[in-house]
């Protein structure tokens, strides 16, 4: 029970972490070149989720030496969408409309951000079911 609380501890305390480092490197590396890392990194640990769960699938005794693998690339996946991806998209969506628009083109931003988690949450386990673990991740 312990170590359930102490590992749940750990994606908040993650994403707090990097959202505050946030706004630290988006000053010194730049909004193009902070989100660009940033996608580049949460689709490359997506991919080695989805290498996982081909292993775990076709070889169970390796997968189990790898038991921490999957924990480790879900907070990786965390802490880089929370510097770039998760914050950035919200901070330009702002500053490309202009004044007269900001009101319902944020909304606009917002319905469509929440429409689409929503979407991908829906369906995420009809994707795991036809596509496999590996495949939803791929």
């Amino acid at each position: 029970m312990g170590e359930r609380i102490y590992i749940t501890q750990r994606f908040p305390s993650t994403q707090m972490v990097a959202a505050l480092s946030s706004s630290i490197l988006v000053e010194r590396l730049g909004r193009r070149v902070l989100f660009l890392i940033s996608e580049v990194l949460t689709c490359f640990f997506v991919v080695v989720m989805g290498v996982y769960f081909y292993i775990l699938d076709n070889d169970t005794d390796t997968a189990r030496s790898m038991g921490w693998f999957p924990l480790t690339c879900l907070i990786c996946f965390i802490a880089v969408f929370a510097i770039g991806v998760g914050p950035l998209p919200w901070l330009v969506s702002s500053e490309v409309m202009p004044a007269r628009f900001k009101g319902p083109g944020g909304s606009v931003v917002a319905f469509t951000n929440w429409a689409t988690s929503f979407i991908v949450t829906k369906i995420f386990l009809d994707m795991q079911r036809s596509l496999t673990n590996a495949g939803a991740f791929w």
